[in-house]
């Protein structure tokens, strides 16, 4: 089993992104969307290279790609319209793969990053990922190394994401 590094803040009440959505609530800020970006360089095109969470139940499991070779938008229910905008403002900056779901908050995986922090506070949020442990054999090793990464592919994705931007400021 994959290992997940934890800071001492990590799902608690002081864990950064806990503290910045939890103020943005309080001083009533209209946050139309975080978009997380979490492990997004690790890629590979090589079939069954791409697990599938095991909390996803397995009537589920076909709709999930095989190959590792995508990025993934994860959003819970609350954050299906910006994971629609997402997508489509992300197609008209590039065709590079992309996976989005909206997912039950019962899926314990689409937790480990700072989107679920804007979830538990309300506002939707998506998690951009290239699914970390779920492909990447390094993932948290000493071979976790900028080799590893995908820069080409990695600058297919800040476009992509430049898009979605524009798009969901109304550019």
């Amino acid at each position: 089993m994959t290992q997940i590094a934890k800071s001492p803040y990590f799902h608690t009440d002081e864990m950064g992104s806990v503290v910045h959505a939890r103020g943005c609530r309080e001083r009533g800020e209209t946050v139309i969307g975080t978009l997380c970006l979490e492990m997004v360089g690790y890629y590979v095109d090589a079939r069954d290279s791409q697990r599938i969470p095991p909390t996803i139940p397995r009537w589920l499991r076909w709709a999930f790609p095989s190959r590792g070779n995508f990025l993934a938008a994860v959003g819970n229910p609350r954050s299906w319209k910006l994971c629609w905008k997402f997508r489509r403002g992300f197609r008209k900056g590039t065709r590079f793969p992309l996976f989005s779901i909206v997912l039950p908050e019962r899926i314990r995986e689409i937790h480990l990053s700072d989107n679920s922090a804007f979830w538990l506070c309300g506002f939707p949020a998506l998690m951009l990922t290239d699914t970390s442990f779920l492909r990447n054999p390094h993932y948290h090793q000493p071979t976790d190394t900028a080799d590893t990464l995908d820069y080409e592919r990695m600058a297919e994705v800040t476009t992509g994401v430049a898009a979605a931007v524009r798009s969901l400021a109304g550019h």
